[in-house]
């Protein structure tokens, strides 16, 4: 989502794709990696335009079967297609204060809790929520609560409750395991040093899982 600043706005979400808003002045590639290395290090950069983020110059570059998906009066900043496994940034929509918002939410909906964490890790955090929530855990009972509610879809509920405690109990000792376990998986794979991350950078990774959790098969997932 985008704020009224032109920046990303990790509170919002619920919003995939800002309609009706104007473009940002436009940014270069250069400039693209560049404001990634701000963000995150040389490194991440080099290592996210390599693996996951491809550059497109503007709206008109979009592949053919991400068309169909884009109203008229769209703005695109970027999206994620499953059909590729890859990240897009349109370029022509971008300032380099966006970059940042747009890697983070991109790197969320990319890979999701479950590929942050492992499959078999994410199972038994599921399993610890769950007998959490039985012993009476408010924290984790709440989370939950507000999870069926703001979930778009039942596949969501245990991803929202995720991203509801690392918003709300960042300090609960479950929650930073969450959280050293995302951090670790950010450097391993992208070479993100945990230095570089805020706690709402953290928030908006685990609301970008929730997007991933709701994907329609083979549909695209704008920013």
């Amino acid at each position: 989502a985008i704020g009224n600043k032109g920046t990303f706005d990790v509170t919002k979400k619920d919003i995939l794709l800002s309609r009706g808003i104007q473009p940002g002045a436009g940014i270069s590639e250069s400039t693209l990696r560049q404001s990634i290395a701000d963000a995150f290090g040389q490194r991440a950069a080099d290592r996210l335009l390599d693996r996951v983020i491809v550059p497109l110059a503007d709206q008109s570059q979009l592949p053919a079967h991400v068309v169909p998906f884009v109203r008229r009066g769209d703005t695109v900043y970027g999206f994620y297609d499953p059909k590729t496994g890859k990240t897009y940034a349109v370029l022509s929509n971008l300032t380099p204060e966006m970059v940042k918002g747009l890697v983070l939410h991109e790197v969320g909906i990319h890979a999701g809790f479950e590929g942050m964490l492992g499959k078999e890790r994410y199972a038994a955090v599921l399993k610890r929520l769950d007998l959490m929530a039985k012993a009476g855990n408010k924290a984790v009972q709440e989370a939950r609560r507000q999870a069926e509610k703001e979930s778009a879809s039942p596949s969501q509920v245990p991803e929202e409750t995720l991203a509801y405690l690392v918003s709300s109990n960042p300090e609960m000792g479950f929650v930073r395991e969450i959280i050293a376990a995302v951090k670790a998986f950010l450097f391993r794979e992208f070479g993100i040093l945990g230095k570089y991350l805020t706690a709402d950078d953290m928030v908006a990774l685990a609301r970008a899982s929730v997007q991933r959790a709701g994907v329609v098969t083979g549909e695209p997932l704008f920013t």
